[in-house]
């Protein structure tokens, strides 16, 4: 969905997006909601994502890696040689 920029972390969601979610929603749920509902279910969802989402450094994933080659030792499956 295209965006634009907002006031108060509100992500702006173009004309054109807003028909899209209308699209979406109505294949997936099987009913028509009006622009404004999609306006605000469409800006709901994606300040949801904004907030959990979070792309991880090197160093994160370094740290990741680490912890799972941890948890492999400590636990070992019976798939591993």
């Amino acid at each position: 969905m295209p965006l634009g920029k907002a006031t108060n972390e509100t992500p702006m969601i173009s004309e054109e997006g807003i028909k899209k979610f209308q699209e979406l929603y109505k294949k997936h749920f099987g009913e028509e909601i009006s622009t404004e509902k999609a306006h605000q279910s469409a800006a709901k969802l994606l300040r949801l994502i904004q907030i959990i989402y979070k792309p991880m450094t090197a160093e994160e994933f370094e740290k990741v890696m680490r912890f799972q080659d941890e948890i492999r030792k400590e636990f070992p499956s019976n798939n591993e040689g």
